[in-house]
Formats: C-alpha cells, sequence, structure tokens
C-alpha cells in the first residue's frame, strides 16, 4: 500500500488511501489508524479518503466498521469519501452509510 502520511490537525485526522482497501493492506492501515487515534484525543472527525479505491473487501469493511465502533464512545465522528459507485454501492449495501457520512466525489 502506497499510502501519503495522513494529516492531522486539532479536530480532523484525514487518512487517504492510494488504492484499494483490501486484506492486504488493512492491518497496516488499521495499526496507523490506531495509532493516530490514540495519539491526540483532541479530535472530533476521523476522515477515510477512498477515492482512489475501486474495491473494498470484507476485511476492508470491517475496518471501516471498527473506526466507527471506535469514534462513537467519545462522540466522534467518521466520514467515508469515495469517487466509485462500486464502492458507494457497497457502502450502502451493507449500511456502512447508516453510521458514517458518506461522501461521494467524482472521479478523478
Amino acid at each position: 500500500m502506497n499510502t501519503p502520511p495522513p494529516t492531522q490537525s486539532s479536530s480532523v485526522i484525514t487518512y487517504v488511501f492510494r488504492g484499494d482497501l483490501l486484506s492486504t493492506n488493512a492491518a497496516a492501515a488499521q495499526a496507523e489508524l490506531s495509532r493516530l487515534m490514540g495519539a491526540d484525543d483532541r479530535w472530533k472527525t476521523i476522515v477515510l479518503d477512498l477515492r482512489a479505491a475501486r474495491i473494498v473487501d470484507s476485511v476492508g469493511l470491517n475496518l471501516i466498521v471498527s473506526i466507527i465502533r471506535g469514534a462513537r464512545p467519545a462522540g466522534r465522528s467518521v466520514r467515508v469519501v469515495v469517487s466509485n459507485q462500486n464502492v458507494r454501492r457497497v457502502l450502502a449495501f451493507t449500511r456502512i452509510d447508516q453510521h458514517a457520512e458518506v461522501v461521494v466525489e467524482e472521479d478523478r
């Protein structure tokens, strides 16, 4: 996974995926996201930028769900940014879009 360094302000963490969210890269992303989420307790929103993703497999979906579950107890929110309609449909079909804000942007 070739992911640029995540960005973090006092209230927003942004994590950009450079490709698909799959079992092959989900563990590394989970570790980095857990580190970021625990490093600074001032954040209010985490943005998962999946605009480059064309596929999100079940392990990737589980990662998104675990991020949502980790954010909720503290009243924090999760925003998932997608550009691929197939990824958008998977988020709707699995009802992730009912637990996180899903933002659809045009294909790059």
